[in-house]
């Protein structure tokens, strides 16, 4: 049986794919040069790139860790907005499809500690959580970058 804690996990991740989908209508490639605040790269095409890269890891690393099969985007940096887009919005696609499919037994286990991802203290659903607000963090710091806004203080990526 599926969790209802593991729908609104899935729930907030396509919540977030669909937000990240809109804010992309707006931009164009000349935002990729735009300087960023985030501490993961001095450009907001260098965050995507670090964001892109992080579906691969959190990707493998979830299907390894729940015995789920999925098939994980290409990350890294790209050529344009579309591509970083596309690259996105698949690996969100991805992220919430097998988020979706855990149960509470799974949820409820403690993964073993694994570099960049847990120090094997929490269980797999806190875990996810994290993710998504980590997500959130950098895409704030996106967002500030293409818009002008000077919000990312205090925010910790």
């Amino acid at each position: 049986m599926v969790a209802d804690q593991s729908e609104q996990l899935a729930s907030e991740i396509e919540k977030q794919n669909a937000e990240l989908a809109h804010f992309f209508a707006g931009c164009t490639d000349a935002d990729l040069r735009r300087p960023c605040a985030d501490p993961s790269g001095a450009t907001v095409a260098a965050v995507l790139g670090h964001l892109s890269e992080g579906y691969d890891l959190v990707l493998g690393w979830l299907a390894r860790t729940t015995g789920s099969q999925v098939a994980v985007p290409a990350g890294g940096e790209a050529d344009d907005l579309h591509a970083y887009a596309e690259r996105l919005a698949a690996g969100g696609r991805a992220w919430a499809t097998l988020t979706s499919g855990l149960d509470d037994a799974q949820l409820g286990t403690v993964p073993p500690a694994t570099p960049d991802i847990t120090d094997g203290t929490k269980p797999l659903g806190s875990i996810i959580s994290h993710m998504i607000e980590h997500q959130s963090i950098h895409l704030n710091y996106v967002k500030d970058a293409v818009t002008g806004v000077t919000g990312a203080s205090g925010r910790t990526a």
